[in-house]
């Protein structure tokens, strides 16, 4: 269980995630990964597993009750910009993270491809 904790998660959501996908054995995924467009900078990303050009992003709602529509509309932008460079982008709640069949439901649905890493020896 040790394992699954990595220095890299900036919130105990991130730590569930985190633990989900290693009950999961699912290799490949890279955590705090930016990345950037031929515009520069386009996001930090929670989770990316770059073999499937899935992002994970555990999302909470605290931000966009503080920061307000700014937060919502500049999150949004980055979202389409993301979906531009091809990527799936799934958002994970909190309550997603809490039941490892929950979460791996929500992932496999909306990223298939991943199937084939679960599983996986690392």
């Amino acid at each position: 269980m040790v394992d699954s904790f990595n220095p890299m998660s900036e919130s105990i959501a991130e730590s569930f995630c985190s633990f989900n996908l290693h009950a999961l054995k699912i290799n490949g995924f890279d955590q705090q990964v930016s990345i950037r467009d031929s515009n520069g900078f386009v996001a930090r990303v929670d989770f990316l597993h770059e073999a499937t050009r899935t992002i994970i992003e555990v999302d909470g709602i605290g931000k966009y009750l503080i920061e307000g529509r700014a937060a919502m509309n500049k999150e949004s932008d980055r979202h389409n910009r993301l979906l531009a460079l091809g990527y799936t982008v799934i958002r994970m709640r909190f309550k997603d993270l809490l039941h490892l069949n929950t979460f791996s439901a929500k992932l496999f649905a909306q990223a298939p491809t991943l199937r084939k890493f679960a599983g996986a020896s690392r």
